[in-house]
């Protein structure tokens, strides 16, 4: 019988939140980074603030596997963007656009309902 190879398959995804970044959810949901904003804050010193970033990543799924672990990232007080929100943040990723979607979201959203 003849072993099929897995299908790759890159997909975006955006999170948005504040504090300390859950590195471990780049392991979990297959992951790594694209863009920040604002950009200085997606570093080992700057993922301790409270500052709102905006985190653009990209998510490596395999045989379908591509929707992230929303759930778990509001565990960790972090929201995953979709719908209006993505579109928003997409046609203006600005400093005074993260600002609007941080005050369109919510602290409740952005702090995973806390």
């Amino acid at each position: 019988m003849a072993r099929t190879k897995p299908t790759h398959r890159r997909v975006e995804i955006t999170v948005c939140g504040s504090g300390r970044f859950p590195f471990d959810m780049l392991r979990y949901d297959q992951c790594c980074p694209v863009h920040c904003c604002p950009v200085h804050g997606f570093g080992p010193g700057a993922m301790l603030g409270e500052e709102f970033r905006v985190v653009t990543l990209a998510m490596y799924g395999t045989d379908g596997t591509d929707e992230p672990s929303t759930e778990r990232w509001q565990s960790f007080g972090w929201h995953v963007l979709t719908g209006a929100q993505l579109a928003s943040y997409r046609s203006d990723p600005s400093i005074e656009a993260v600002a609007n979607l941080r005050d369109l979201l919510g602290a409740t959203a952005c702090l995973g309902g806390k």
